[in-house]
């Protein structure tokens, strides 16, 4: 019975985009001068041409009854009628005629609302649609604004449309902690899936395999907090912490090297020290690099306070010296430079540096191509979705200089790095810019000069999905397929009592 009014509903909903999609657009009595408030606000943005179509709801300042959106590019023209007034949903097909042949062009938006009486022409805005793909599918986790209260589950979208999958949830773990999940270059194959709590380990997936790691076998190395592969997928980076908190204040914590043929464990002593503090590892494309957050273990004990350093470490790969024997610094906080002092009639609002001068960095995230290195800076900590004030920071690592990217930055609200698209022309990345409480998924396309263009939110299926959306979305990865494996086979993995013991520590 529930399968039978579900797939009417979906056939009632098919029916009236349908219709929407063929009615054509009223004639205007005047027109508004500026463009429409809508939300999301997708006006002037950059979007792949493989994208989900973007739905969104006019604004409840906008007192219309009736409102229609043609979406013009080239020779196609449609237009959209809103379904209850406000909300523009044009349906897929409609969608995927507009943006078959988009690539390098434009689609012009013009909406229409019918106030007072009038038909209002509002400004038309542009979508930009770029040459480059983004990778179709992408991996985030899901939890409640408090995730101590609430519990983080796995899932999988693809972005071409809006179906989702959960890869797995926490009432498979009565509630434990789960991820994020790590792939090895945007391989769904390859996957590190930890999982925390009463089910403490590790799943690593590669091809048909599926292994359980007993992460907790060595004393005094509790679960993995931050993971990264290594591209040759030999080795997998491991932050771990030295207490058993596994709640969001800050813990010392080291860097560690799995070997996954040798099942072992080895590290460095710039990786690894009672003095210092390292954590969230990040391999360069290459694999000749190890990117890394360090402070002070001093520095810990004041986590109200402590500032990580970007640094920077050689690894090798081929025999003799694991890693290399200096650390660099890639990103140093220090203190900020004075501002000079303005003029009472200069009204010019002060430029935003492009890197804060003396924040703490997390998250360093390595292009696919090796060329730049997206980071994040807040105010001090290596936790930046809990600091308000939390910015990204573009460094190009050929040129050794920071890019300006204010497009990607909100006054007073977190964003953190995430991740980029295979090609490394996008990028994913979490926002509270949007009501200060819940953590979005915002997209940027990089521009060939290293300018990211303005970023969208991640489209919904409902054009009001927002408003019933109460969760955040966190640590998203893209992905070149699907995951090949079902939640009921990585549930089952999980619960079994067989697993592989990791060897202890061994210095390289």
């Amino acid at each position: 019975m529930k399968t039978l009014l579900s797939t009417l509903l979906h056939l009632i909903l098919g029916v009236a985009l349908l219709t929407a999609c063929r009615q054509d657009a009223p004639q205007t009595d005047r027109l508004a001068g500026y463009m429409p408030p809508i939300f999301p606000d997708y006006t002037e943005t950059t979007i792949p041409p493989n994208i989900a179509p973007l739905r969104f709801l006019l604004a409840d300042t906008c007192e219309t009854k009736k409102a229609a959106a043609t979406f013009e590019c080239g020779a196609e023209r449609i237009t959209v009628w809103a379904t209850d007034g406000h909300s523009i949903a044009i349906g897929s097909q409609a969608w995927r005629r507009l943006t078959k042949n988009a690539a390098g062009r434009v689609i012009t938006v013009k909406v229409t609302a019918h106030i007072d009486g009038q038909w209002v022409g509002y400004a038309p805005f542009n979508l930009y649609v770029a040459t480059d793909s983004i990778d179709p599918y992408i991996v985030y986790s899901r939890m409640n604004p408090d995730c101590q209260a609430g519990c983080t589950s796995l899932y999988e979208r693809c972005l071409e449309s809006f179906h989702e999958r959960p890869i797995f949830t926490s009432d498979m773990i009565q509630g434990g902690g789960i991820g994020p999940a790590i792939f090895c270059q945007h391989n769904a194959q390859r996957m590190l899936l930890p999982l925390r709590d009463a089910y403490a380990c590790t799943l690593l997936t590669d091809s048909n395999d599926i292994e359980k790691l007993n992460t907790t076998s060595i004393p005094g190395l509790p679960s993995p907090t931050h993971a990264a592969w290594h591209p040759s997928g030999r080795y997998i980076a491991f932050a771990v912490d030295r207490s058993a908190r596994q709640d969001a204040r800050e813990t010392a914590s080291n860097i560690v090297i799995y070997d996954i043929a040798k099942h072992e464990l080895f590290t460095s002593p710039q990786l690894f020290s009672d003095s210092t503090s390292a954590t969230q590892p990040a391999f360069s494309p290459d694999g000749e690099t190890l990117y890394f957050c360090a402070t002070s273990q001093m520095a810990i004990t004041r986590s109200d306070s402590a500032k990580y350093h970007l640094c920077a470490l050689a690894f090798n790969i081929h025999g003799g010296h694991r890693f290399g024997r200096k650390v660099d610094t890639l990103y140093h906080s220090r203190p900020a430079s004075p501002q000079p002092t303005k003029r009472k009639s200069d009204k010019t609002p002060p430029k935003r540096p492009e890197v804060r001068p003396n924040g703490s960095a997390a998250h360093p995230c390595p292009s696919p191509d090796g060329r730049y290195l997206l980071f994040t800076t807040a105010d001090f900590g290596c936790r930046p979705a809990d600091r308000p004030a939390s910015d990204l920071a573009l460094y190009d690592l050929k040129r050794k200089a920071y890019l300006p990217i204010d497009t990607l930055c909100s006054d007073g609200y977190a964003e953190t790095a995430q991740a980029w698209s295979s090609n490394g022309r996008w990028i994913v990345y979490t926002s509270r810019s949007i009501d200060g409480l819940y953590d979005y998924l915002f997209i940027a396309h990089l521009s060939p000069n290293g300018r990211p263009d303005k970023p969208f939110l991640l489209p919904l299926k409902a054009a009001d999905g927002y408003r019933r959306t109460l969760q955040s979305f966190a640590a998203p990865t893209l992905i070149t397929t699907p995951i090949p494996y079902r939640a009921y086979t990585l549930n089952r993995k999980a619960h079994r009592r067989q697993s592989v013991d990791i060897q202890g520590l061994k210095a390289k």
